[in-house]
């Protein structure tokens, strides 16, 4: 899976951690790419979006996808879950929407 999978390469990829995630297989089938740091990407107004599977290596965990803002992590502008290599993409795209609307509100 690439950034361009996920319509991310017009971003600063920062690190990613799903070359060898195979979107056509499920996730449970795929135990080694299921960790708590797969991707980090730095958006335009420099909020970071970042992905991890959690529990780490559970096959019973999920996808979280938030976007921070001002390293502040304990309060995300904007988070979406996924189990699915679909859902993750919605997920991402999800929480892309809401941090623009995040920073339309702020402007």
């Amino acid at each position: 899976m690439t950034p361009g999978d996920l319509n991310l390469q017009a971003h600063k990829v920062v690190s990613w951690g799903l070359e060898s995630a195979d979107p056509l297989a499920p996730p449970s089938l795929q135990r080694d790419e299921l960790r708590e740091d797969l991707v980090q990407v730095e958006l335009p107004n420099g909020d970071v979006l970042d992905v991890g599977w959690y529990p780490e290596g559970s096959l019973t965990g999920g996808f979280q996808v938030v976007v921070v803002r001002g390293a502040d992590w304990e309060a995300p502008v904007a988070k979406a879950e996924a189990v699915t290599w679909v859902g993750l993409a919605d997920a991402i795209r999800r929480v892309l929407g809401s941090s623009d609307e995040a920073i339309e509100s702020l402007e």
